[in-house]
């Protein structure tokens, strides 16, 4: 399916009309309408929020759940984490503390991971979606991540990051 069969579909499954969803979006019923018929994308901002707001991730926004893609990345479990200064797709999440700042208050002690495959030659990729100030907050996302993924959400947006 096309991105505008995906957004279309999305949309409908949400029950949300095309005016709702151009509301929600802070753009015009015709852009939803143009964006559904093909004729034309959202700019990358909009991508974004749509996703977030659909919560959907931007891979099946694009390449639906009939492609190949798709497929690969339902029986990996991918999530799409989103935070003020990245966007991650990871199969799982990891923390680690950081010793650069010795503890000093509301500065990163501790980084979370997300793993987003392991088939490189040098082992996992990994990409940092947040940085702490405290073990608990780092553990706490952790947790809830760990939990959307389990239960197979397609993104989850990071709460808890300084």
């Amino acid at each position: 399916m096309s991105f505008a069969e995906n957004l279309k579909q999305a949309r409908k499954d949400k029950g949300m009309s095309q005016e709702e969803l151009a509301e929600m979006l802070s753009v015009s019923r015709q852009a939803v309408g143009k964006w559904e018929a093909g004729q034309g994308y959202p700019e990358a901002e909009k991508l974004i929020e749509l996703a977030r707001k659909l919560s959907l991730s931007l891979d099946w926004l694009f390449f639906g759940q009939s492609g190949e893609k798709e497929k690969d990345r339902s029986e990996r479990q991918i999530i799409t984490i989103y935070s003020k200064d990245a966007i991650v797709n990871c199969m799982k999440v990891r923390m680690t503390r950081l010793y650069m700042f010795s503890r000093r208050k509301n500065k990163p002690n501790y980084a979370l991971y997300g793993v987003d495959r392991h088939d490189t030659f040098w082992g996992e990729c990994n990409t940092i979606p947040g940085l702490y100030a405290t073990r608990e907050d780092a553990e706490k996302e952790m947790r809830e991540v760990t939990r959307a993924i389990k239960a197979n959400k397609s993104s989850y947006d990071i709460k808890y990051a300084l």
